[in-house]
Formats: structure tokens, C-alpha cells, sequence
């Protein structure tokens, strides 16, 4: 700034960043070097130089998103839902399921639901009936996408799945799951 200030015989105290995104896709914004270097240079301008940085212009930037590619309102692609079961969880409510697990290394699998987000979570009980989180209720967009995996049981027992619904903008949220119990197989008992 201070050549440009000489050359020009007038003071220039700050700059514009003109981002020129012709031709800027998603490869663009995966690939590591550019990413890096984004986060990188961003937070460096704003909390080290913030009287630099005037203004950032983005040109050509991408246009309208086509509707087609639009996650709202989406079915759930179930490429496999011949054996779903489904239930409507009404708000602030929850279904439990307790599977009873016989040998270690047998496996639990697929769950997916509709129309909102859903609470999920795992736990096991102990021999002395005390109830071991093996996996923490979280919230799961499985309207959005497919949820599916899978937990491999190394603890013969109860175990207890739990469907949540906490959304207090859907009434109720329409489930559709399939819990399998799969027993073990030489690659799991490794």
C-alpha cells in the first residue's frame, strides 16, 4: 500500500478483494492447497489487519441452485424399504426398542426417518441392571438422507435403541426403521 500510495501521490489506506469465481466448483473449494489457504488468509485479515480489508467483491459467482437438487421436501431414497416398519413419535415423545443380544460380535443395523430430524441413541444394560450409554442421543437428519449403519454388540445383553422426537416444530415425526440383529461372523469376532 505504501508503493501504491507513492505512485499514485495519494494516501491509500485500504484494499478490496475482487474473488473472481468463473468457472469455481466444488472441486475448487475440496481441494486442500485452496481451502487451506481460505481459511488461512480470512481470519488473518479480520484479526490482524481489520483496517486493511475494505470490501470483498465476488464476480461471477454461481448462479440459481436448479430445484432438482433442492433436499426439502425430498424423499428419502430407501433403496430398501420392502421390510421397514414405521410409527409416528409425537412430540416430545420417544420409542424404545430392547433387543435381547446373546453373543458378542453380533451386529445391529439401518434406520431411517421422515419429515424431521430424530433423536437417536444406544445403550446396553449391565448384569447389575445398570443402563450403559453406548451411544449418546444425538440428533440425526435422517429426513435429509439416509441414515444407515451399523454397532457391533461385543457384550451379550439387553440392549435398548431409542428413536426421540424433540422437534418443536413438527407435531409428529413419522419413523420408518428396521432394526436387524445380525449374529457374528469370522470378521467380526476379530
Amino acid at each position: 500500500m505504501r508503493k501504491q500510495s507513492e505512485k499514485l501521490k495519494t494516501p491509500i489506506g485500504k484494499q478490496s478483494l475482487i474473488l473472481d469465481l468463473e468457472s469455481f466448483t466444488l472441486r475448487h473449494v475440496a481441494w486442500k492447497p485452496a481451502l487451506d489457504l481460505w481459511l488461512a488468509l480470512t481470519p488473518m485479515l479480520d484479526l490482524n489487519y481489520p483496517e486493511v480489508l475494505k470490501y470483498i467483491y465476488v464476480v461471477n459467482s454461481g448462479g440459481e441452485v436448479p430445484k432438482r437438487y433442492y433436499m426439502k421436501d425430498k424423499k428419502t431414497e430407501n433403496s430398501n424399504n420392502e421390510n421397514l416398519q414405521s410409527v409416528s413419535i409425537p412430540i416430545n415423545n420417544k420409542k424404545e426398542f430392547r433387543l435381547q443380544i446373546d453373543l458378542p460380535g453380533t451386529e445391529l443395523r439401518v434406520f431411517v426417518s421422515e419429515g424431521s430430524e430424530i433423536g437417536f441413541g444406544i445403550s446396553r444394560y449391565t448384569t447389575l441392571g445398570k443402563e450403559e450409554e453406548i451411544l449418546s442421543l444425538q440428533k440425526v437428519n435422517s429426513h435429509m438422507l439416509r441414515e444407515e449403519g451399523s454397532i457391533i454388540c461385543n457384550n451379550p445383553g439387553f440392549y435398548k435403541v431409542t428413536f426421540q422426537n424433540d422437534n418443536v416444530y413438527t407435531p409428529s415425526c413419522k419413523l420408518s426403521y428396521r432394526l436387524d440383529v445380525r449374529p457374528p461372523t469370522e470378521h467380526t469376532k476379530l
